[in-house]
């Protein structure tokens, strides 16, 4: 195994904080993981569609809703921008308020991956309301969502149990998948991993890439359902391809650790990169000690270090102990 890296890489700033998955009682990741979930459902095709400076005036000018949902999760996941909270949480803002549910969502989700952004929570969560009394089945999801998190109102899993429910039953993939969570968890019901499951699969049929990485970790695990390491690849691919960060960075450590494929940490190298780079600091931390050793890529100490604090800064404890471990070694 060569330790050349394929590629000369140089992390840009990110803004990765609280982790979705311990918010909503996902259990744990195969990637110390911190990241929000692919909030908009939209394919990759979707993600990349248009240029944008033609997306923005469709957003703007023509009121398009769904290109501001588009656009904003381009800016979010860097695809084809330089990633973007700020302006990913204007344009969901603006996608929310035209009554797009999804856009409700995306925005309420990406608030909560960072205090800094938290001055947002109440008009995101009165615009949700607005858009599901107007028959917005993912509004709903992402009322739900929002008393899930305490996002504009306290923490109250039995009211997002019954919104994600209605909004569930009502069609909403993202109200399947944060029911899904809850029974998962036991978070305001009775623990059932296999309704869990079954949530799980529904809604990545359905292209939910949260979804799909969810399913990854259990088919990956094997506590639920027979371990499959092929199926739990499959999984994470799906949801990395599908705009989940989370997703790239498991799929990482598959690739790391040969779980039921050749190793090859070249290839893990490109896959925590993209997490990192899309948002999930547990694939900044990967990353992070693959310079740190110099595995599938030329050993960088001053990268490594980078990479750690910026996943520390995240919240991430193994990278606070790698950036600790580096600053002690001088050098």
């Amino acid at each position: 195994m060569t330790n050349a890296a394929p590629y000369a890489w140089v992390p840009a700033p990110i803004l990765v904080t609280s982790l979705w998955l311990s918010a909503c009682g996902g259990g744990a990741t195969t990637a110390a993981s911190t990241t929000p979930p692919a909030t908009g459902m939209s394919s990759a095709r979707q993600i990349g569609a248009g240029t944008p400076s033609a997306d923005e005036r469709a957003c703007r000018s023509a009121g398009d809703a769904r290109t501001c949902l588009a656009l904003g999760r381009r800016y979010e996941l860097a695809r084809g921008v330089d990633r973007s909270v700020p302006q990913a949480l204007e344009l969901y803002r603006l996608a929310c308020e035209q009554g797009l549910g999804a856009g409700c969502f995306a925005w309420l989700a990406l608030i909560d991956t960072d205090s800094y952004f938290w001055e947002q929570r109440e008009p995101a969560l009165a615009a949700s309301v607005a858009a599901c009394e107007s028959d917005s089945a993912d509004a709903c999801a992402a009322v739900g969502f929002a008393h899930d998190r305490g996002l504009g109102v306290d923490v109250d899993y039995a009211a997002a149990l019954r919104w994600y429910q209605s909004s569930c039953a009502s069609g909403s993939t993202r109200g399947c998948t944060g029911l899904a969570d809850l029974y998962w968890s036991g978070d305001g019901v009775e623990g059932d991993p296999q309704r869990a499951v079954h949530l799980y699969t529904q809604s990545c049929a359905a292209d939910d890439p949260w979804a799909c990485s969810q399913l990854g970790h259990i088919y990956d695990e094997g506590e639920v359902v027979p371990q499959d390491y092929a199926r739990a690849r499959e999984l994470y691919e799906r949801a990395c391809e599908g705009g989940d960060p989370l997703g790239c960075s498991n799929w990482g450590v598959v690739m790391l650790e040969g779980m039921g494929v050749t190793p090859s940490a070249e290839r893990a190298a490109q896959l925590f990169e993209r997490g990192c780079r899309e948002g999930d600091a547990g694939g900044c931390n990967e990353l992070g000690l693959l310079y740190e050793h110099g595995r599938g890529v030329r050993r960088d100490l001053a990268l490594a270090r980078e990479l750690f604090v910026q996943a520390c800064m995240a919240d991430v404890a193994e990278a606070c102990e790698g950036q600790a471990r580096l600053d002690g070694d001088g050098d």
